[in-house]
């Protein structure tokens, strides 16, 4: 808990050269990928990592090669919590950084997220980044027997960006829908939530709008939805 205080304060310092923070990371790092370490350790490390990625998207971004691997033996691990906080680390760093109404965020920040001149034809690395993400760890997540594991994968999928979206493949674009549409009809309530939420965000994307099946599918789900569901948080999600 001392290490998560200390990266949300982190954020403050005026230096991105800080050699503190490549330390930190090692810490985290060495935490989750030492097999012999207990769970609530290394459940306690991601927790930390989390607050890295929301705070340090930069630094996080740097190491991603090094916290990649790490992430994807955490979402294999026995522990529902390890597996939990090794999602949410994505879902926190992947989250959009402007969200309308709710003010600027700092420019040199927001230039962080932007693509590459390559990243319309797919060759960008925030494509190659969600890419991976997608065959991978948030499917890991989402095929999860936990039901707030999963909810915090389908969550990961709300904060695909606008143009990272239209630079995925068709293919990759079905399996996305896909499991929107899945996790709008699970037996548990939260994840049902959790599918509307980010069909939603989906919806707000230009290459969604102009697919003319997924409008007409998606209008057809929302009927039967309001017309059937039972749970209120379900419903205000429609």
């Amino acid at each position: 808990s001392t290490i998560v205080d200390y990266v949300d304060t982190q954020q403050k310092n005026d230096s991105d050269a800080n050699p503190a923070k490549s330390v930190l990371l090692d810490e985290m790092m060495a935490a989750c990928g030492e097999p012999d370490r207990p769970a609530f350790v290394v459940a306690e490390a991601l927790q930390a990592l989390v607050a890295f990625g929301r705070h340090c998207r930069g630094e996080f971004s740097l190491r991603w090669p090094n916290i990649s691997p790490a992430l994807r033996r955490c979402l294999s691990h026995a522990d529902e919590n390890v597996r939990l906080y090794a999602t949410r680390s994505i879902e926190e760093h992947t989250r959009p950084l402007i969200v309308e109404g709710e003010g600027a965020v700092d420019s040199a920040v927001n230039e962080q997220r932007n693509l590459d001149k390559d990243s319309s034809s797919g060759k960008g690395p925030e494509i190659a980044f969600w890419s991976e993400l997608l065959a991978s760890h948030i499917k890991l997540a989402i095929k999860d027997r936990s039901c707030v594991v999963h909810v915090a994968g389908i969550a990961c999928l709300a904060n695909i960006p606008a143009h990272v979206y239209s630079g995925l493949g068709v293919d990759v674009r079905e399996w996305v829908l896909g499991q929107m549409r899945c996790a709008t009809a699970d037996s548990q309530h939260t994840v049902r939530e959790e599918g509307w939420r980010a069909l939603g965000w989906i919806c707000r994307h230009p290459a969604a709008r102009a697919d003319a099946a997924f409008v007409d599918q998606l209008g057809k789900l929302l009927v039967t939805a309001m017309q059937s569901e039972q749970t209120s948080r379900v419903r205000v999600r429609c």
